[in-house]
């Protein structure tokens, strides 16, 4: 769980650099390229975290037969 929190703070911290001090220098097209950039990128840490990290509840819950297990 503190290596997921600090993971967390980390991107933050990055983000805002980015923002504060990479992004003052640039002007125009390539302030835009930039943003669409991170976006991407933020967009896809989202993506694999939710695959590796949070893995669909009922796919633990089916059988071997193909049943959803009721829980009793």
């Amino acid at each position: 769980m503190e290596v997921r929190i600090a993971s967390a703070i980390f991107i933050v911290l990055s983000v805002v650099k980015v923002f504060l001090f990479d992004l003052a220098g640039l002007d125009g097209i390539l302030r835009a390229l930039s943003f669409i950039g991170l976006g991407g990128v933020l967009v896809g840490i989202g993506l694999v975290y939710q695959k590796y990290v949070f893995r669909p509840v009922m796919a633990d819950a089916v059988t071997k037969d193909g049943e959803a297990d009721s829980g009793q």
